[in-house]
């Protein structure tokens, strides 16, 4: 299993010479649910895990090719939650992007949490896991855009996708965000603060 974690935002604070980025996202729709948005609140947990409600799946489209995915949790109370994100796999494997069990969220102000898959290689579903027995009765709603990036060059007037986005992930960070707890508090791009961009 992979343990990554991909903070947004540190493309802008390289040389003016790097190409700027630009994505089209394409909102995806949760499994067994209504539409492309999910509430919830955080169950009790039961004798059994399949008895919680806390796992949320998104469905990747046969023959997608995202170059990330974003999700997108707003709470609805001031409070501390247990999240986890997942890319799920057609070998059953998955890849883990972020874990945190106490973040704390602010009532109306957006997580928002981005997972790039593997090279040449796009996941069946994407995984949101939220509560604990200490987060029971806690409101949220959440949703899941796929993402594709492309790259522009202003000199030539073209674009083109950005296919290599290792360099994102390989990306030498500051020491204070190093600690995949403060992703959270990273700044995104003005196309990921607007949820309108994401559908």
């Amino acid at each position: 299993m992979f343990y990554r974690c991909a903070v947004l935002g540190i493309l802008g604070l390289l040389a003016s010479n790097v190409p700027a980025y630009g994505q089209s996202c394409e909102s995806l729709n949760a499994i067994g649910g209504d539409g492309t948005q999910v509430r919830k609140i955080v169950s009790a947990p039961g004798m059994l895990i399949s008895r919680n409600n806390y796992n949320t799946d998104f469905g990747v489209p046969g023959g997608a090719t995202f170059d990330r995915f974003v999700i997108d949790l707003m709470p609805e109370q001031t409070a501390k939650y247990n999240i986890s994100v997942y890319l799920k796999y057609s070998d059953g494997t998955k890849d883990q992007f972020y874990r945190n069990s106490s973040v704390r969220l602010l009532e109306g102000q957006p997580l928002k949490i981005a997972a790039i898959p593997r090279r040449d290689n796009q996941p069946y579903q994407v995984n949101v896991r939220v509560g604990d027995i200490s987060t029971t009765g806690h409101k949220y709603s959440v949703s899941v855009a796929g993402c594709v990036v492309e790259e522009e060059f202003g000199d030539a007037g073209t674009s083109e996708r950005a296919n290599d986005l290792d360099r994102t992930e390989n990306t030498e960070l500051p020491p204070s965000l190093e600690d995949p707890n403060r992703v959270e508090n990273t700044e995104l791009p003005i196309t990921l603060e607007d949820p309108n961009q994401l559908h």
